[in-house]
């Protein structure tokens, strides 16, 4: 054998091993980043999960009497808000429990007791699901809703006591519903990234994950105006947001106080303007402070009335992983709305 030949000879195992020493280094890499990146998108997936179910929980519908209620339907149960440090979050109103009512009688004023119609509920050991202690929230459809505490809950009476004078005296028929309130932020962490962190209405701080390097959680809403469709004289469909006024609760409310609709002098037109040709637009937080208001204004249950077109809900979670070159995890999940 000539020495060409031999050299011929060596070329396919020289190739093979050549390849071997350049894969070696990629090999470890993975080796060792694999695992991370896997704890790493198991974890965000998990947090991004975490939100994920507690956004779909304020749209749980509630049993009543004549069907299904949702509470979404007469108050803003998801709300986007700011951190000091510029970051953004979202806060949920959720049902909680068994506690869903309505108000059996007018208030006379915004102190009293609360009674509750009792035929959708009566055999429940509780008041209608309700226990002092608890929170809930009082919804009249026309753009009053009041948070508040449960001082007690007589079931003699089908009556409940809060702890606090409400800010509206509400009419016979507005909801009264059991909720928990919590707000889900990004929080600075002390290596410079974020944490998704979980506060409940009653001061607990939950940290939901941790060494992120970023958090984005983007609303988006109807953009056409609701509504109205006449389905008998005295019932109407609205596409989204608040029922069309009911002429029975009208009696004794402030008109400049009622949200969503407004009459025109030959029917109800929306307050809400379109924003564009889109299906969906963007939710910034200016949409949120700029108006229509619901409530009295300077009220601390007053909300814009475009919280009631959101659409739906993105949630990103990313967090980078050392020794990835700089490839980061991230985890998208979007929630779908019904307005």
């Amino acid at each position: 054998m000539t020495v060409l030949e031999l050299v011929l000879a060596l070329v396919p195992g020289l190739l093979i091993v050549g390849t071997v020493f350049l894969l070696v280094p990629q090999v470890r890499q993975f080796s060792h980043d694999t695992p991370r990146r896997l704890e790493a998108r198991q974890r965000l997936w998990w947090a991004a999960e975490r939100l994920v179910a507690a956004i779909r929980a304020t749209q749980g519908p509630l049993p009543v009497a004549d069907g299904l209620f949702r509470l979404s339907r007469v108050a803003p149960v998801v709300r986007l808000v700011s951190t000091a440090q510029g970051s953004n979050g979202i806060e949920l109103m959720i049902p909680a429990g068994t506690g869903v009512a309505r108000l059996r009688a007018s208030m006379s004023g915004t102190g009293g007791d609360l009674s509750l119609e009792t035929a959708p509920c009566a055999s429940l050991g509780t008041v209608c699901g309700f226990s002092a202690n608890d929170v809930a929230v009082v919804a009249d459809g026309a753009g009053h809703i009041d948070v508040f505490d449960v001082a007690a809950a007589s079931r003699a009476g089908a009556t409940l006591r809060p702890r606090a004078p409400l800010q509206y005296a509400y009419q016979a028929g507005a909801w009264i519903v059991a909720v928990r309130v919590e707000r889900w932020t990004a929080d600075p962490d002390a290596a410079g990234g974020w944490m998704l962190r979980r506060r409940t209405g009653a001061g607990a701080v939950e940290t939901i994950a941790d060494r992120l390097s970023d958090v984005d959680i983007t609303a988006w809403g109807e953009s056409m105006a609701p509504t109205a469709r006449w389905v008998t004289p005295t019932r109407a469909v609205v596409s989204y947001g608040l029922p069309l006024p009911d002429a029975t609760l009208l009696e004794g409310l402030d008109a400049e106080t009622l949200c969503g609709w407004r009459w025109s002098g030959a029917g109800w037109l929306s307050q809400l303007q379109t924003w564009g040709a889109a299906s969906v637009s963007p939710f910034p937080m200016e949409r949120m402070r700029d108006g229509p208001w619901c409530g009295a204004d300077g009220s601390p249950s007053a909300f814009d009335a475009d919280l009631l077109r959101l659409a739906r809900v993105d949630v990103h979670l990313e967090a980078a992983v050392d020794g990835s070159d700089g490839q980061a995890v991230m985890v998208d999940r979007t929630v779908g709305w019904r307005p």
